[in-house]
Order: C-alpha cells, then sequence, then structure tokens
C-alpha cells in the first residue's frame, strides 16, 4: 500500500499542502464551524476535480484519445490522493472542535496536524525509498520547509 501511495507522491503532498492553506484562508473568516467544513471540503474536492481533469486534457492531447467515462474515472482515481492528503488536517479540525474548542483554535490544530503531515509523508518517502544519511537528512528538511510554509502564510495572515 505504501509503495503504491509512494510511488507517485505528489497529489498526496499537493492535497496536503493545499489544504492547510485553505484551512489558514477559513480562519480568517468568522463563520460556524459547519460552514468552514462544507468550505474546506467543497475546496479540497474542486481542487481534485480541476486537477484531474488537467491530467485528463493533457494525457487526451498527448495521445489523441476521445473522452470516455472509464478514462475519466482512470484520472479520477489516479489523483485520489488529493483528497486524501486534507483527511487528518480536516479530521484534526473536526475533533478539537467536538472537545469544545473554538474554530480558531480547531483550524489551528488542522494546520499543525497538516504541517505534521507534510514532514511524515517525507519521512515516509525517504523510508520507502530505503534513503540513509545525507539523503535522508535532505528528504526531512525538504519536508520540514514545506511545513514551515504553511506556518508561514499563517503568520502574514494573522
Amino acid at each position: 500500500m505504501l509503495r503504491r501511495l509512494f510511488a507517485r507522491p505528489g497529489p498526496l503532498v499537493y492535497g496536503t499542502m493545499v489544504v492547510g492553506a485553505v484551512m489558514d484562508a477559513e480562519g480568517i473568516k468568522t463563520e460556524t464551524f459547519s460552514e468552514t467544513i462544507f468550505g474546506i471540503g467543497v475546496a479540497m474536492v474542486l481542487l481534485w476535480l480541476a486537477h484531474s481533469y488537467a491530467s485528463l486534457t493533457g494525457h487526451r492531447l498527448s495521445e489523441g484519445e476521445h473522452l470516455t467515462t472509464k478514462l475519466l474515472g482512470h484520472h479520477l482515481a489516479h489523483e485520489a490522493p488529493i483528497l486524501l492528503g486534507a483527511v487528518i488536517p480536516l479530521l484534526t479540525v473536526i475533533i478539537w472542535s467536538a472537545t469544545g474548542a473554538s474554530l480558531s483554535e480547531s483550524l489551528s490544530a488542522g494546520i499543525w496536524a497538516d504541517v505534521a503531515m507534510i514532514v511524515i509523508i517525507n519521512l515516509v518517502a525517504a523510508f520507502v525509498t530505503e534513503l540513509r544519511g545525507r539523503d535522508l537528512i535532505v528528504q526531512t528538511a525538504v519536508g520540514v520547509v514545506l511545513g514551515l510554509g504553511i506556518i508561514f502564510v499563517k503568520l502574514i495572515f494573522h
């Protein structure tokens, strides 16, 4: 399962990075919890659909294929890790909110979970590819820098 997911981790990283930015943007507004979760969910589904369709269109142009439901389904499934990248941060927001935390606190927890996910994805990728020494440090550092980027966005807007 991990090897399959990490054979092409781009959509997972992409989904994780974007959900962090969307959560941060949602934290600026004064909405209800359900409006916020719904807004984040809609944004992630639209991102997944747009990314899948863009991939499909590029494939069709390069291969000269016609649009079919089978081809569309293949690309939707291929890009599904975009949605998977949003699961842990969104669950964190939901759990924190269920414990009585404010929406702002819940979104902050979700953003920190997002940062952790980015670092974990890089560590798992390093493990799967059996990186050692300097390569492992570089791979981990990339994850930390990407995670800090999400925190930087949060600091800019708050």
